[in-house]
Formats: structure tokens, sequence, C-alpha cells
């Protein structure tokens, strides 16, 4: 009898202690995440950096924490951790457009142009946009992809036959394909 006590006590404890954790772990997550948040609004990313870290670590998987997060390294010119939290972000939906467009053009300002081609081609399959093709045509075109690039450029052109800047670029981009 005795024996059962103990291993009773034993699993009550043991319950009391998880359900305190994963409650502390939780409510620290949401506050790290409010403070973080404020900070960011009011233009002050080095002290709300240390608050989107600690968030990005505890739910590595949130794309909106990551981009503030991976913002945050950007105005503060570091970006190499930026580029490192870039790698350490997987994706694993593809619903939310705005957060991928801002993802797209983070690789675009990084010259990581592969990754930016795949975003913005993710984006212009599920939501075409005349500015996402131009996005996704200059990506193309800094990877000399002129025979991808041209079609796009031309259903900009087409759309807008008044750009004269477009249709330029068009100009260009097939004398440099040959």
């Amino acid at each position: 009898m005795k024996k059962i006590k103990i291993v009773l006590t034993f699993f009550i404890l043991l319950t009391v202690f998880i359900t305190s954790y994963i409650f502390h772990r939780t409510q620290s997550f949401y506050k790290n995440l409010t403070i973080a948040d404020r900070y960011y609004r009011k233009g002050n990313y080095l002290l709300g950096l240390p608050y989107y870290q600690s968030a990005f670590r505890d739910k590595p998987d949130n794309l909106r924490i990551a981009l503030r997060l991976i913002n945050c390294y950007r105005k503060l010119n570091m970006r190499q951790d930026a580029v490192k939290a870039l790698s350490a972000l997987e994706i694993k939906n593809y619903t939310d457009l705005d957060s991928l467009t801002e993802l797209a053009d983070l690789y675009y300002e990084l010259k990581n142009y592969s990754k930016a081609e795949e975003f913005y081609g993710v984006i212009n399959r599920i939501r075409p946009d005349p500015e996402v093709k131009r996005k996704l045509a200059e990506v193309l075109v800094w990877q000399k992809k002129y025979a991808q690039a041209i079609p796009l450029l031309e259903n900009i052109a087409h759309r807008a036959p008044e750009d004269l800047l477009r249709q330029e670029f068009l100009a260009d981009v097939c004398s440099w394909a040959g």
C-alpha cells in the first residue's frame, strides 16, 4: 500500500510540474511576443530583437515571428544573422501571401535570387499580379534566365503599353538574350 501511495504521489507531482512548465513556456512566449511587437512598432529594433529571438526559438515555424526577427536584423544591418534565420526557417504552407512576398523581397534584397525566384513563382501561381511578375522577371534576369523572363515581361508590357520603362526593360532583356 505504501508503494502505491509513493507512485501516486510521484505521478501527481510529475503532472503538476509538467503542467506548470507548459503554462510557463506558453506565457513566456506570449509575453516575449507582446514586448517585441511593442518595440518593433516604435522602431526600437535593438530592444525588440532579444524578445523576437526568444519567441522564434519557441515557435520556429511561425512565419510572422520569423519575418519580424529577420526585419529586425535587416534594420540593424545584421545581414548574416538575417540569412541564418532565413535558412533556419522552414515554410510548411503557402497561404500567407503577404508574408511570402516579404520573404521573397528579403531574398531579393540579399541577392539570393534562386530563393527569391522560388517564392515569387509560388506567389505568381497563386495570385498573378503585374508587380510580382516584374520582380520574378527581374530575379530571372539577374540569373541570366532570359528565356523565362521574356514571356513575363511581354505579358506586363502588353497590359501596360504606356509604361515606357517596362517596354525598355523588355527590349534590353531581348537584346541580352541574343
